[in-house]
């Protein structure tokens, strides 16, 4: 056979054997993608930077070594959101912020995805592991991530184990990073350990988020009423900014104000409630395609709210509040599907 036939042989067998390959599996976000986002939203939304703006204090906020936390920063300084001074400090570049709008922190499902599907409410405010009130805004960010992943994969009805082997892998962290996040939420009833076998996920189906809402109401009502002295109007200003009509023509809300009230109210046992239970709604929120009437809605009954608080009206501001959890009801079903409607984690 003439050279030229063998050649052609061969590279017809090489291309098939290429198109025959599976495809790889989405890649997971490292951490130096998790902090890099997370300090862009900050300065994007005008927020104040987790700690100060040098390689060892921004290593210690996010319970990492120098080496994810210099790339993130080499990043944002080629991206200009930060800057290095002639004294060699890093600083802000002034200007970057962007009204109304928070660039989407990670989902703690790892993944670096463009959204293509009807997004929902983005929150300019927390991270979308925006699971939990921030009562520790020091958390590592593996342990968000980590959280964030359970979490998404309960409200899809998983119940299988997560293994401590897989989970270093999937995440880039050593097993004991894994143990200590795994004990931390099995403490916190979201996953259970069975010996010999792994950490198995709890489904958290449609009826446990109805339950939920029944005494969210009563203690979220409860957590405003003691929280009402120490609440300033001027942060009640920046959320009625983020909850503008505006921002819910950009598919955007600003769901901040009720997790402002819980860590005001002073109450160990509603901000424990909320930290264990509220990060499943938080999620299912978050992840789920809203429609633009269900946003305006949802940003409609913030502002009454919220205008209502400026007012010092309290009789009017929990009425309102009330009204909004239990509208939050015959949104679940909806909000169920159609996040399973986004196929499985890490697809």
């Amino acid at each position: 056979m003439p050279p030229i036939i063998l050649t052609l042989c061969a590279m017809s067998i090489i291309f098939r054997s290429f198109l025959a390959r599976p495809s790889p599996k989405p890649r997971r976000m490292t951490i130096t993608e998790y902090i890099k986002a997370d300090l862009k939203t900050r300065i994007a939304a005008g927020e104040p930077l987790p700690n100060k703006l040098t390689l060892t204090a921004l290593s210690e906020h996010y319970a990492v070594s120098h080496t994810p936390v210099r790339q993130a920063v080499r990043d944002l300084i080629a991206e200009k959101y930060l800057e290095k001074r002639p004294n060699g400090r890093l600083a802000q570049v002034s200007g970057k912020r962007v009204s109304g709008r928070r660039e989407a922190v990670p989902n703690g499902t790892g993944k670096s995805k463009k959204n293509t599907r009807k997004a929902g409410p983005s929150s300019p405010t927390s991270p979308a592991i925006a699971t939990f009130p921030e009562t520790n805004r020091g958390q590592a960010a593996t342990d968000e991530a980590i959280t964030a992943d359970v979490i998404r994969r309960s409200l899809l009805g998983e119940t299988g184990f997560l293994r401590e082997e897989a989970a270093c892998e999937e995440f880039d962290v050593g097993r004991s990073v894994i143990r200590r996040v795994f004990s931390t939420l099995a403490g916190r009833g979201l996953i259970e350990h069975v010996p010999r076998r792994g950490w198995r996920i709890r489904a958290y189906q449609e009826a446990d988020m109805l339950q939920y809402l029944d005494v969210r109401e009563s203690l979220e009502l409860k957590a405003l009423d003691l929280a009402w002295d120490k609440l300033e109007l001027a942060r009640i200003e920046l959320f009625l900014s983020g909850n503008s009509r505006e921002a819910a023509k950009r598919q955007q809300i600003d769901n901040r104000l009720h997790q402002y009230w819980i860590e005001q109210c002073g109450n160990r046992y509603i901000v424990d409630f909320f930290a264990r239970h509220g990060g499943y709604f938080s999620a299912l929120f978050d992840q789920a395609a809203m429609t633009d009437i269900v946003i305006r809605e949802a940003a409609a009954e913030h502002r009454s709210i919220l205008k209502a608080i400026s007012n010092r009206d309290r009789r009017k501001a929990k009425k309102r509040l009330a009204q909004h959890i239990r509208g939050q009801r015959p949104k679940v079903s909806q909000m169920y599907e159609s996040l399973k409607a986004t196929g499985e984690p890490g697809n």
